[in-house]
């Protein structure tokens, strides 16, 4: 993903650059399919997978498939992000929209890494009532679509 670290490291310092606080890396083969955890100040939970994948070989549907149970059963997250360093094939880009999962590709994330934030972590701001899971931000190799 960039930088100095793990790509898990790397994702929770970008986490934190955002205003995320009790941000957890979980890494290895214990990770149970999420690499960094959290919880905003008003209480949305917030899990997260990183790969690091050559710019040529895409993330596939069943990379998502496995993100999908970890993140809504194991962790019962209000937000999924699933950061790679590649981009995502079709059926994978259908899993994130039919289930609200958050996509940031290699050039959201290159965009992310140089201090733009992300929209959806802007949406999980303290205060702010936790909406419907069909209602998030999934960023796509164009612009953010609103799921729902």
């Amino acid at each position: 993903m960039g930088g100095s670290g793990t790509q898990p490291d790397r994702g929770a310092q970008l986490l934190r650059h955002d205003g995320c606080t009790d941000v957890v890396v979980h890494n290895g083969p214990g990770d149970r399919g999420v690499d960094v955890t959290e919880v905003t100040a008003d209480g949305c939970s917030i899990v997260v997978q990183c790969k690091s994948f050559a710019p040529y070989r895409p993330v596939w549907s069943g990379e998502l498939q496995k993100f999908l149970g970890a993140s809504s059963i194991q962790h019962r997250a209000d937000v999924a992000l699933f950061v790679a360093t590649a981009s995502f094939a079709p059926e994978a880009r259908a899993i994130a929209e039919t289930y609200g999962i958050t996509l940031v590709d290699r050039a959201h994330l290159e965009k992310w890494s140089a201090g733009v934030p992300l929209p959806v972590l802007k949406q999980q701001s303290p205060g702010r009532e936790k909406g419907p899971k069909s209602q998030r931000l999934v960023a796509t190799s164009g612009p953010a679509q609103r799921i729902g």
